[in-house]
């Protein structure tokens, strides 16, 4: 069984100001053996599963790693380039919700 557990508020804040955004947390309720069911908590945010990043340590995917590293070599301005890739992720993300 499932409860709702509410919203979880996430705030971007970007150059051209803050973003806010709401996931909805659902919680197992009841006994349950998590590595049996490959989860790692009794939380499940239904969002992080869709995108596939609901198992990753730093809710970043493969693709989204692996374009940070590719401006990152490719651009001296390391800080201001990542910055504005994860502002242009951060959007990306915003228009699958």
């Amino acid at each position: 069984n499932l409860r709702n557990k509410g919203k979880e508020k996430i705030e971007f804040t970007l150059i051209t100001g803050k973003i806010t955004i709401y996931r909805t947390v659902l919680q197992i309720v009841g006994d349950i053996d998590l590595e049996k069911h490959n989860l790692k908590s009794k939380l499940i945010v239904p969002l992080d599963e869709y995108l596939g990043i609901d198992k990753l340590p730093f809710k970043a995917s493969l693709k989204m790693m692996m374009e940070i590293a590719f401006w990152v070599k490719i651009n001296h301005h390391f800080k201001k380039q990542v910055r504005l890739f994860i502002e242009y992720m951060v959007l990306e993300y915003l228009m699958l919700l």
